[in-house]
């Protein structure tokens, strides 16, 4: 059975692209990428997105350090998951990945490009999934996948055209039954925002 990293979390200096940000730092940023929910995601600096928020669940970042640790699913490197006492705030510190969200250039990629996305993903969703099981519920063998594979939440890199996971959702990638991790990738997909689903080619 594969383990989890224990929180908090702070990744060893060497492995840093720049010197880790304050909180301060974190607070004055004003560069927003996504607000929901009591949590906020800031860019910091040229290295650093920064999930923090008092609902924040630093579970994501542990679900993110065992995917990569894991696997070889494309997520962003998470560098501190912390509790700060002075605001009460929990802060998730990740890398920055360039690109732009895949909803927003979807429907500039050709049709090859679309299958390649496609075929990464589940590539990407078979390998998560093949996680060694802690066990079964029920009768069902129990498998690590992701709840929430919403478009938008996905980076395109224009450099490589594939996709990296850099998703602020990782609260719900979980141990689920083997016959609801498809039920949940589509549900990703279609939850009431843009429907991306590839009937010719299949879900992730």
């Amino acid at each position: 059975m594969a383990t989890r990293p224990t929180l908090a979390y702070f990744a060893a200096p060497e492995l840093l692209p720049a010197p880790l940000p304050t909180v301060a730092e974190i607070l004055e940023s004003t560069r927003f990428l996504v607000r929901y929910g009591g949590a906020l995601v800031v860019r910091v600096g040229d290295h650093f997105v920064v999930k923090y928020g008092k609902k924040v669940n630093l579970q994501e970042g542990g679900n993110m350090l065992f995917v990569r640790q894991h696997t070889s699913v494309p997520v962003p490197a998470v560098y501190a998951l912390f509790h700060d006492e002075g605001t009460g705030q929990n802060f998730i510190i990740q890398e920055y990945v360039a690109g732009k969200p895949l909803d927003l250039v979807w429907d500039t990629l050709c049709l090859n490009e679309e299958m390649a996305i496609t075929c990464q993903l589940r590539q990407n969703m078979d390998e998560m999934r093949s996680i060694p099981s802690p066990g079964y519920y029920g009768g069902h063998r129990l498998v690590f996948t992701h709840g929430d594979l919403f478009p938008g939440n996905m980076i395109f890199r224009e450099d490589t055209k594939t996709v990296a996971l850099a998703q602020y959702r990782y609260d719900w990638a979980q141990w689920v039954p083997v016959v609801l991790a498809e039920y949940f990738a589509e549900l990703g997909w279609m939850q009431g925002r843009r429907e991306l689903a590839f009937p010719s080619y299949g879900w992730v």
